[in-house]
């Protein structure tokens, strides 16, 4: 490109006279020129030109000014595109167990069930009741099973009842026996006491007494009082 002196001076003066005014960039000259060939050079924050004007050679140099205020943020741009999800890590310690909580309130009552079936009869070992029928007391044979007959009749109201089992002893084994009214006599009030130590009977027998607590001068041995007795 081909330049006169005079257009040379227009356009470079005014820059050279902003970078003694501003400290912004300025450009150097030396000399008049008619035609210039440029050729530019960077050094740090210094930009340098050669410029040849009618055979002369110049060196012009722009110095940076002062760094302007800082722009506007731009608009945030497009999310990017979610990545692959990476690698389970290991499983973390399993933490310590917390307090046991209120207790909640009872649920409904569930369905009642079918009714179980009826087990097995349960059945006393050996029982009876005894009569006293005066000097000959006996068995009521449809409430005694698993006695000997006869009932001896060891002195007034004293029973040696023995068991057909030979496993059941009177002194070893234990029996229940109670007072029963209704065989008793007329006007007695019954009472049966069980002997576990037996003293008037034969090894082995069960030793019953019996008392009236209707007698005359209170409770009395009586051969009139009517009981049951049940070994388990």
């Amino acid at each position: 490109m081909r330049l006169s002196a005079r257009t040379l001076r227009v356009l470079i003066a005014p820059t050279a006279l902003a970078a003694v005014v501003t400290a912004g960039p300025a450009l150097a000259l030396q000399g008049d020129a008619s035609k210039a060939q440029t050729a530019a050079t960077k050094k740090s924050d210094v930009t340098c030109f050669s410029t040849v004007i009618d055979g002369r050679r110049f060196r012009e140099c722009a110095v940076p000014g002062p760094r302007g205020a800082r722009g506007l943020t731009g608009l945030q741009g497009p999310r990017g595109y979610l990545g692959p999800a990476g690698k389970t890590g290991p499983a973390g310690k399993t933490g310590a167990t917390g307090k046991t909580g209120a207790q909640g309130p009872a649920g409904p009552q569930g369905p009642t069930g079918p009714q179980g079936a009826t087990g097995p009869a349960g059945a006393a070992a050996t029982y009876g009741v005894v009569i006293p029928n005066g000097s000959a007391p006996s068995f009521v044979s449809t409430q005694t099973s698993g006695f000997s007959s006869p009932v001896v009749l060891a002195a007034t109201g004293i029973y040696c009842l023995a068991a057909s089992n030979s496993s059941l002893n009177g002194a070893t084994s234990t029996a229940v026996v109670s007072g029963e009214a209704s065989y008793s006599a007329a006007g007695v009030i019954p009472l049966a006491v069980w002997v576990a130590q037996p003293v008037n009977c034969a090894p082995g027998d069960f030793e019953v007494k019996t008392y009236n607590l209707a007698g005359t001068s209170g409770p009395e041995p009586s051969d009139s009082v009517a009981f049951s007795i049940m070994i388990p």
